[in-house]
């Protein structure tokens, strides 16, 4: 059997983390596989394979930061040298330059899950941009989750195509077809006494959740009554608590916090807005499709506009406003400088204006419903790892 390895730093709740969890379970069955982490706190998945703990922080200050570094890039140089492994795929960025810094005789995959030209402009953006520009041409192939991130690595980072293959990230649509017929928790009824807009995701800026809440402020001034789940953790969660109270909404916001079974709150919400400020693929929409749930995005770069297009190229006038696309809806992309303003700005409004509409028509709804379902069937995992089987029997 093939020899493979999964390197990736932790085995912590993620997109990431499910992806691994997710194609172990699966790989296994077909090759020797490995998967190497660093640490192993707060696991939060499932694996199947066999498993290397280094056992080598990722915390603490740039000095100690810096010494972990070297001891991965010699746990790791070791590792490959006693198992000869036939490919080792990375994934996270931290993972993929150790991948590649200790590359031997193996064939390195590695993989890029965001969209690099988007993250803030610190220190670590211009290290890490070196590094995507001059490191990952060592890579035998490199993995991306969506069209427009592979696009965004030709463009800007001049990474030859032939270098690069896009693989979307798959949904487990049988567990969450059990899943969503699990009962709420008590209490959790009365939330959807009311029309529901429901928001999954990490509470931080990146995901632009208070942009739901200047929106849904203003929706019930104009005589709307409709309540906001928000279903995750974060840094900024206290900020969102304060923002509650400002726009005095404190009687339709709920922060139900991480849930292990995100998909009964999906299945019984109204509709799903998408409101992040970029994307690298949206895993979150295609499971929210999954549930019939209704979708709707701003165009952010990423994923969304590929995803509810269901086209190869598809592109948009600068100028629109609220576009109906094959599986959901989209509006123009927000931006994060808007978010302290005391009135809401053009793209705000467009998705207000695509939220009040999308729930006043019924029949729209239900269109959206059977139509994005159909779409999450062509991520469902049986087809996903027949990709990445192919993948690791040709490299």
């Amino acid at each position: 059997m093939k020899k493979i390895a999964f390197l990736i730093p932790t085995l912590q709740g993620g997109g990431a983390e499910k992806l691994v969890s997710i194609l172990s379970k699966e790989l296994d069955k077909h090759y020797d596989l490995t998967i190497i982490f660093y640490n192993d706190s707060n696991r939060a998945y499932s694996y199947s394979g066999k498993m290397i703990n280094l056992n080598i922080s990722n915390d603490g200050n740039f000095f100690r930061r810096t010494i972990n570094f070297c001891k991965k890039i010699k746990g790791i140089r070791k590792i490959k040298s006693d198992n000869n492994y036939d490919v080792v795929v990375s994934f996270m960025d931290g993972a993929n330059i150790v991948n590649l810094l200790t590359k031997k005789n193996e064939k390195v995959v590695t993989s890029l899950h965001t969209m690099i030209s988007e993250r803030n402009k610190d220190i670590n953006f211009y290290l890490y941009t070196t590094a995507v520009k001059f490191l990952y041409k060592k890579s035998d192939l490199i993995i991306t989750v969506s069209k427009a991130i592979k696009l965004n690595l030709i463009k800007k980072y001049k990474i030859k195509s032939s270098k690069l293959k896009v693989i979307y990230n798959p949904i487990e649509s049988e567990l969450i077809s059990s899943k969503i017929i699990e009962p709420l928790e008590e209490g959790e009824h009365k939330i959807f006494d009311k029309q529901t807009i429901i928001n999954v995701g990490r509470i931080e800026e990146v995901k632009g959740q208070i942009h739901l809440i200047r929106i849904l402020s203003e929706l019930n001034k104009q005589g709307s009554d409709i309540n906001l789940i928000v279903v995750g953790e974060g840094n900024l969660k206290s900020k969102l608590l304060e923002a509650v109270k400002f726009y005095g909404v404190e009687n339709n916001v709920f922060f139900l916090g991480f849930k292990n079974n995100p998909y009964k709150y999906l299945k019984r919400s109204s509709l799903y807005v998408h409101t992040s400020y970029f994307e690298g693929f949206g895993n979150v929409l295609i499971e929210a499709m999954a549930c019939s749930l209704p979708v709707i995005a701003t165009n952010c770069p990423g994923g969304p506009l590929e995803i509810l297009s269901g086209e190869e190229s598809s592109q948009l006038s600068s100028s629109f406003t609220i576009s109906y696309l094959n599986y959901g809806v989209l509006t123009p992309p927000i931006s994060k400088k808007d978010s302290s303003l005391n009135h809401l700005v053009a793209s705000e409004k467009h998705l207000l204006n695509a939220i009040k509409l999308m729930l006043e028509d019924r029949d729209l709804l239900e269109e959206y419903s059977q139509k994005g379902k159909e779409r999450a069937n062509s991520f469902s995992t049986k087809i996903i790892i027949v990709k990445w089987k192919e993948l690791l029997n040709e490299i």
